[in-house]
């Protein structure tokens, strides 16, 4: 399973641009009314990424991003499933929660090799 592959099943090919008032994450300074209200897109949220435009973001640019974390977790080396386990746990979780779902010999072999 390709990385376009799991992008698509995991963040959505033409994920719409959200915006709640209520939520915080859509929110640049983490809470509502604090900062500007900037929504959410492709699963990323304004919160965590105050910096992006999230009403001009493009699939493009999104699977650009997300594409850095997949090859950051090592996702090319695992099993189909496992990576898009992994990728989804980290989408969902964050990454001490994805790792843990990496095999420990992957785990050693990976630590070892950025040594």
């Amino acid at each position: 399973m390709s990385f376009e592959d799991v992008f698509e099943k995991v963040i959505g090919i033409d994920m719409a641009h959200r915006v709640e008032r209520k939520l915080g994450a859509h929110w640049t300074g983490g809470a509502p009314g604090i900062g500007e209200l900037r929504g959410e897109r492709f699963r990323l949220e304004s919160a965590c990424y105050p910096e992006l435009d999230m009403a001009e973001l493009t699939a493009a640019e999104a699977m650009e991003f997300w594409r850095l974390h997949w090859d950051r977790l090592g996702c090319d080396e695992l099993p189909d499933e496992t990576a898009a386990a992994v990728f989804e746990e980290y989408v969902e979780h964050g990454e001490a929660a994805a790792r843990r779902l990496i095999p420990p010999a992957k785990r050693r072999r990976r630590a070892n090799a950025e040594v």
